[in-house]
């Protein structure tokens, strides 16, 4: 379990740091990840490899789940982090979609198939997916209303050498993540 857990966190920090800048593991062996043959590489002004620390959570039905990751977040005082895993159930759920500013509310027996996003004291980027009865799934933005039907059982990890933020970004018009060094990083607002 252990170790299948270890390769899972292995896996996930390569995303991640994949995604801001294409480096893999730490120290002098650390490896560059190319992008597909024929694709630009991602201009990356941020990158940063960092140990892994995981947490386990488990909430409990009525628990909004966004609220509860928030509260998680103050509660261990996480700098940078990120879900890793996540199964459990909803009765109902806030989702927005892509390209929509409001958020549509669906009801019913729902079970929570992927929650996926990173972890900030200025606030938490999550999409969720779920599956209805009938098999057929529906997923997005989540947003606070997501209630916990019987459990909801997430894995939580850490990278304490960094820090995660959002900024403004002048092409994209959104709050975007910043990743910084824990050490040359400034203490950004609580999550409220």
């Amino acid at each position: 379990m252990a170790g299948a857990l270890r390769g899972r966190v292995r896996h996930l920090a390569a995303l991640l740091l994949a995604a801001s800048g294409g480096l893999y593991g730490c120290g002098p062996g650390r490896q560059r990840i190319e992008p597909a043959v024929g694709r630009p590489a991602a201009v990356s002004e941020e990158e940063g490899p960092s140990a892994l620390r995981a947490y386990a959570l488990r909430l409990r039905p009525g628990a909004d789940v966004k609220l509860e990751l928030e509260a998680f977040v103050r509660r261990h005082a996480l700098r940078a982090g990120a879900i890793l895993t996540a199964v459990g159930s909803v009765t109902q759920a806030r989702l927005r979609f892509s390209g929509r500013e409001e958020y549509a509310e669906v009801r019913g027996k729902f079970e929570i198939v992927s929650l996926t996003g990173t972890l900030a004291p200025d606030g938490i980027h999550a999409h969720l997916a779920l599956a209805g009865d009938g098999g057929g799934t529906i997923g997005g933005h989540m947003g606070e209303g997501c209630l916990v039907f019987t459990t909801a059982e997430i894995v939580i990890v850490e990278m304490p050498d960094l820090v995660f933020g959002r900024a403004l970004n002048a092409e994209t018009q959104f709050k975007e993540l910043r990743i910084l060094p824990r050490r040359a990083a400034k203490p950004g607002p609580p999550v409220r």
